[in-house]
């Protein structure tokens, strides 16, 4: 069969009979797309990962100054791959709540919650304290069963006003199911990721770094799922705190919705509970009919 050429053709459009049609436009096309005002062939699709490293039970892309990442989410695992390398994220293990950060010269002397479990020698970071010189990684040296104390920078003007969380650099595999669906994406920047059973993550596109907890939340706090709406994070069926600094007791509420206060550019929320100083809330009850809230 010989091929014919046809010139000044303009694309598709199914709504129309193709009695009603102008020249130029297709009434129907099997492996064809238009593409800057051309019609082309459609070369399909072929398989990106043939020996993946986690069944990615959530995909998104996440793009950052330096590279575009196909993040690839697991039961368990998370790896970020760049078209040449593919890294993990997944979470280093979470720390104990920290009550305070106090300092004595270049020494920060952190009080948990409760008994952190670590060692001298232990290699843990530091991350989302104010002054920022409180953020650090490196080996503490244990001084009781809720204190331990690392080395800074330098010497802070204050206390730490926002005492942040801490992680001990041993990895933490994820604990959830195929239904505790993983939800997320890029925000403000900045890649962020709910798992149900373990709470919100955040990874800032940094392949030395793992994902984090975000700061101002509890270890029991917890959403089913999260979306975004311009710079705030909203999270669905929260498992919330009660007003105790810390909480000590954890209440699921399937028909709330809560959410953090609206981040700087490049930045996610770090407070979670409304202040005047701040836009943080939640809202009782958003569904009228029964039922969990899913989106």
């Amino acid at each position: 069969m010989s091929l014919i050429k046809i010139k000044d053709c303009y694309g598709v459009n199914k709504d129309l009979l193709a009695s009603e049609l102008p020249p130029g436009l297709w009434s129907d096309v099997m492996n064809v797309r238009s593409n800057s005002g051309f019609s082309e062939t459609r070369r399909g699709i072929a398989t990106a990962y043939t020996t993946p490293t986690v069944i990615p039970y959530f995909m998104c892309d996440y793009i950052t100054t330096a590279a575009r990442f196909n993040v690839q989410a697991g039961i368990a695992q998370v790896f970020v791959d760049d078209g040449t390398t593919r890294t993990e994220i997944t979470r280093y293990t979470d720390g104990i709540e920290i009550v305070t950060i106090t300092f004595l010269l270049a020494v920060a002397t952190v009080t948990t919650r409760t008994a952190h479990g670590l060692s001298s020698g232990n290699n843990v970071t530091v991350f989302g304290a104010f002054p920022a010189l409180y953020n650090v990684t490196g080996n503490i040296t244990v001084t009781g069963a809720t204190t331990f104390t690392y080395t800074m920078a330098g010497t802070p003007a204050t206390n730490a006003t926002t005492v942040g969380q801490y992680t001990y650099n041993v990895q933490s595999n994820f604990t959830g199911a195929v239904a505790d669906r993983v939800t997320g994406g890029s925000f403000n920047g900045v890649l962020v990721l709910n798992f149900p059973q373990d709470g919100l993550y955040y990874w800032n596109g940094d392949v030395t770094t793992r994902l984090r907890r975000i700061p101002g939340l509890y270890l029991g706090e917890k959403f089913d799922a999260v979306f975004f709406l311009k710079n705030y994070i909203i999270g669905l069926a929260p498992t919330q705190g009660d007003t105790a600094t810390p909480p000590t007791v954890f209440t699921k509420y399937p028909h709330n919705m809560r959410w953090g206060n609206a981040a700087e550019p490049g930045a996610v929320p770090v407070q979670w509970v409304a202040m005047a100083t701040n836009d943080a809330g939640d809202t009782p009850q958003a569904a009228e009919a029964e039922g969990i809230l899913i989106d």
